[in-house]
């Protein structure tokens, strides 16, 4: 009787452990998912000012290729 005692005793402290196991790794994922969210939210806001930026200098070199297109005529 007291061997089956300290058999469930043990297997009733494993199940706590896996518990607590399994709520820290809850915890974990929910962490990493919301840096994830904020890593993804700065990636779309960099790549917005990258293609901003690109935009802008796609038009300089527009405007100056037509500045030394007016030079070469006049």
């Amino acid at each position: 009787m007291l061997k089956r005692k300290r058999s469930f005793e043990e297997i009733e402290g494993k199940l706590m452990s896996d518990r607590a196991a399994k709520k820290e790794i809850a915890r974990e994922k929910a962490r990493l998912e919301r840096a994830n969210a904020a890593l993804e939210k700065e990636k779309a806001e960099l790549q917005e000012e990258r293609d901003a930026a690109v935009e802008k200098m796609i038009k300089e070199r527009k405007r100056l290729n037509d500045s030394q297109s007016q030079e070469v005529t006049c």
